[in-house]
């Protein structure tokens, strides 16, 4: 709304700013962009530049997902991305294939533990001919 002011010469119309209105788009575009800026600082060079958007998929709902660098088996990035929820960014390092992998790795190894520490615990067998020669 525009208010005059009265000068000795004339009158003076002084309008007041318009109030920017954004649209619920524009609302939603900044709101990712924030979170993509906000993961990036975050997390650094895992994140995909541009990456981020609103779920698509109903499983995931309305979350914000990202695309992310991952890593091989080395833990050096490997060239492939995949896609996650912006809340399991922190966890998430390694593509489904190689997480698999892993996994089968790592339960081999606490196998392979676990039996070596059943062989430790069986108490050792005894030279019956040992003991014989030996006269007990």
């Amino acid at each position: 709304m525009a208010k005059a002011k009265k000068t000795e010469e004339a009158v003076v119309v002084v309008a007041e700013p318009a109030k920017v209105v954004k649209t619920p788009e524009q609302i939603e575009v900044e709101a990712i962009a924030s979170a993509e800026a906000n993961l990036v600082e975050k997390h650094g060079t895992k994140i995909v530049a541009g990456s981020a958007r609103r779920s698509t998929d109903p499983k995931y709902g309305l979350k914000i997902m990202v695309d992310i660098n991952t890593r091989g088996k080395d833990g050096e990035f490997d060239g492939n991305t995949r896609t996650v929820a912006s809340s399991d960014v922190f966890q998430i390092h390694h593509t489904e294939e190689v997480a698999v992998e892993l996994r089968k790795e790592r339960a081999a190894a606490k196998r392979a533990e676990a039996r070596a520490e059943r062989e430790a615990a069986k108490p050792a067998e005894v030279d019956q001919e040992a003991l014989d020669a030996l006269g007990l």
